[in-house]
């Protein structure tokens, strides 16, 4: 649906010959194939975006490009990549004040330093990105923060102080009505769970997030591949398959908002 209507604004503003509301549109679309796994398609419109800014002069917009492109890169493990760009879009903030976007450029970077393993950049980025979101009041960027730094604390074994960060993404992405935002963070909780022992809370969040996923057509990026396997793989070894197979079963059963609630009722937000 969002494709469509994406598409639809892009061909209204080439008939109208608007340059920049064509960028938006091809940035946009480019963020909904990246979502669908499209990768190739997702660089191809990014990449036409950008030559537009360029084009009229719209360095300040062209940092948004360059931080959708990292991401697109991100998600495929393509960490050099995505390094080039948020270079980029680093320099161009030096003559911008846009808060939104200098939020924006230290998220990427904090998810960056995550993925090349340098859990103390991480933290020190994802906390300053957290602050600026806090600041600014922008709450979509404000739960995906929280999402990235309780996986960062989580890998780093701080399961409460994760917690606390994830469910707090959670709710803030539930009260946004985002759901993939709210797959991500029940994907993560699910993680702390596993390592926490709770094979059965690890199945419940992690059947819910893959349906919200499938309902979505959002499939796991596959930078992500590798550690989602290997903690599904040690649920399964905990309960053993059948169990395995039961607890994930019903949670697939219910509504999605039902497990959201009971997860925030289990693990209230302390914020």
């Amino acid at each position: 649906a969002a494709r469509a209507r994406f598409e639809h604004g892009l061909a209204m503003a080439r008939e109208n010959e608007h340059p920049l509301r064509m960028a938006d549109a091809l940035t946009s679309l480019g963020r909904v194939y990246r979502i669908l796994g499209e990768y190739s398609t997702a660089q191809s419109h990014l990449e036409n975006a950008l030559q537009v800014y360029q084009d009229h002069g719209c360095s300040t917009w062209e940092t948004d490009v360059r931080c959708t492109l990292a991401e697109n890169a991100i998600s495929q493990g393509d960490l050099t990549t995505a390094r080039f760009h948020l270079q980029a879009a680093s320099n161009l903030l030096e003559t911008s004040e846009n808060i939104w976007l200098q939020t924006l450029v230290c998220y990427f970077r904090g998810l960056l330093a995550h993925y090349e393993g340098d859990a103390v950049a991480a933290m020190t980025l994802l906390d300053e990105t957290t602050a600026l979101a806090r600041e600014g009041q922008y709450k979509s960027d404000l739960a995906r923060s929280l999402v990235a730094l309780g996986r960062v604390k989580r890998t780093l074994g701080q399961l409460l102080p994760a917690s606390e960060l994830l469910v707090e993404g959670l709710d803030l992405f539930r009260a946004l009505g985002h759901k993939l935002g709210m797959a991500e963070a029940m994907e993560e909780l699910g993680a702390v769970s596993a390592v926490q022992g709770d094979g059965v809370q690890a199945a419940m969040l992690f059947s819910t997030a893959h349906a919200l996923r499938e309902g979505m057509g959002a499939p796991l990026p596959p930078v992500d591949r590798a550690a989602y396997d290997s903690v599904l793989a040690a649920c399964r070894a905990q309960l053993g398959e059948t169990a395995f197979a039961e607890a994930w079963a019903h949670a697939a059963a219910r509504p999605f908002q039902e497990v959201v609630e009971e997860v925030l009722k289990r693990f209230p937000c302390t914020q």
